[in-house]
């Protein structure tokens, strides 16, 4: 009787270590993505679309296309155009066809570039700002 005892009393630790192991995980990740540098990308161009504002996930596809996360249908970019991804906890620029564009001004010379809070990136006619927050959220000019 003594040995169910500690045999149920080792498998409740056990259980026990495994459930504050894996919440330990989510509560890192959590402090991760809050940590970010960017959280929101908001279009300044072209004018119809001025004014949206698109919540940034893991993995972001930005195109004209119907299934891309950052959707805008009338513009001159390919269905699916570019990605802004989520890797070693910054998000990071990423297109095939670097020719149509920028960031800051600057036109890109390696494949994936990281983004920071306030970085202005044009893609073909579209040209967005990321922010940490969104304006009515406040700490944001």
């Amino acid at each position: 009787m003594r040995h169910v005892f500690v045999a149920l009393l080792a498998y409740f630790i056990a259980v026990l270590i495994v459930r504050s192991v894996s919440e330990y995980r989510c509560l890192r990740a959590a402090q991760r993505i809050l940590n970010l540098s960017i959280h929101w990308i908001e279009v300044l161009e072209p004018v119809r679309y001025r004014g949206r504002w698109f919540p940034l996930a893991e993995d972001n596809e930005i195109g004209s296309g119907a299934d891309c996360e950052i959707t805008l249908p009338k513009s001159k970019m390919k269905a699916r155009h570019a990605r802004i991804v989520l890797r070693k906890g910054e998000y990071r620029f990423s297109t095939k066809q670097k020719r149509y564009c920028e960031i800051n001004g600057q036109p890109l010379i390696r494949r994936e570039t990281p983004l920071a809070d306030g970085d202005v990136v044009w893609v073909q006619d579209v040209c967005f700002v990321c922010h940490k927050r969104r304006a009515e959220e406040g700490n944001h000019a």
